[in-house]
């Protein structure tokens, strides 16, 4: 049987293009899984690496920040309709399965950053009456166009009138606030003028040392339930976290070289579907490695988060763009 999916998930890396995940499965599961899986450009070029450790290696002295991006609304999306296989993940169970994971394994307050669009202030009022809090995503997550930096100021302003009721009942004074994609603007004029605006009014901006694609994982592993293949939704959580560990070490090797030691990362996980279901299971993963949970603000002390470097760019940005770009330089190695 081993060597039979062996087999399978080779002859997958053979087979051109990526699936439309819509589409009824033409081929057999495990090859249909395995394109969906290879449409994944970091998870790709990691699956094609040679010379994989056997062993997880340990993680021992690593800490970690959880944050999420987004939250789970009450119920569905309509204007969703059929273009997402998650159309059904937005439930109060859902949201309950996030609470009880972080309930479950004890973890530190977290911080979802919310975007007001996509927000349901009745659930987030039970987030933060737990004692999690939340952070700026803008209300509409609007992407930074160069030279136009007063439309996402404003973006950033309505977000926080959302907010605002919430901040109150939440037990961390701080506004936190993230760019949405994790993009800042290219443009130094922009760039300058959009990063006075959050210091004038006293945001905490918190980028991520530590970030896998979590939608796209769930949109293959929602299309394996809908099927009821076990198997795939299995390979997708295995792999997900292969991504992750892989992540991790080559965040931290990083940043010991940039930092000259030890850094605390911050991690980013999105909602959906595969988070619901599988984060208890994630957070158990980790800490057995030798990751230890700790708060948002334990980790924004650490000078990673203040530090410049050369050409001027934060150094835990520059760790999470560099672990990036080691990964798929797997892929112009070995494009084949």
């Amino acid at each position: 049987m081993k060597n039979s999916l062996i087999a399978f998930i080779t002859l997958s890396f053979l087979l051109p293009g990526c699936t439309s995940l819509r589409r009824p499965p033409q081929n057999p599961p495990l090859s249909e899984c395995m394109k969906d899986l290879n449409a994944i450009p970091t998870l790709a070029a990691l699956l094609r690496a040679k010379n994989e450790e056997k062993e997880p290696p340990s993680l021992e002295g690593m800490q970690i920040a959880l944050t999420i991006n987004g939250m789970i609304l009450a119920s569905g999306e309509p204007e969703k309709g059929i273009d997402s296989w998650c159309e059904y993940e937005n439930s109060v169970e859902n949201f309950e399965n996030l609470l009880d994971a972080l309930r479950h394994h004890s973890m530190p307050p977290t911080v979802a950053f919310i975007s007001g669009h996509y927000a349901d202030m009745s659930l987030l009022g039970r987030w933060v009456a737990v004692g999690n809090s939340v952070g700026n995503l803008t209300f509409s997550r609007r992407r930074i166009k160069n030279n136009a930096p007063q439309a996402f100021i404003e973006d950033v302003a309505r977000g926080e009138q959302f907010l605002a009721p919430l901040r109150k009942e939440s037990k961390s004074a701080k506004k936190y606030f993230r760019f949405p994609f994790l993009k800042t603007s290219h443009d130094p004029a922009t760039r300058d003028q959009i990063e006075a605006y959050l210091k004038t009014n006293g945001y905490t901006d918190v980028p991520a040392t530590i970030e896998v694609p979590t939608d796209a994982f769930s949109e293959i592993y929602c299309a394996a339930l809908a099927r009821q293949d076990h198997t795939c939704a299995n390979l997708t959580k295995e792999y997900f976290k292969k991504l992750l560990l892989d992540s991790t070490i080559k965040a931290r090797s990083i940043a010991r070289r940039r930092a000259g030691g030890e850094v605390k990362h911050i991690l980013m996980l999105k909602t959906g579907q595969f988070l619901c279901d599988n984060l208890g299971e994630i957070l158990a993963w980790y800490k057995s490695l030798g990751v230890k949970f700790i708060t948002l603000d334990e980790a924004l002390a650490d000078p990673a988060y203040s530090t410049l470097n050369d050409k001027g760019k934060l150094l835990a940005r520059v760790i999470l763009s560099e672990t990036k770009r080691r990964q798929l330089a797997r892929l112009k190695k070995d494009p084949d």
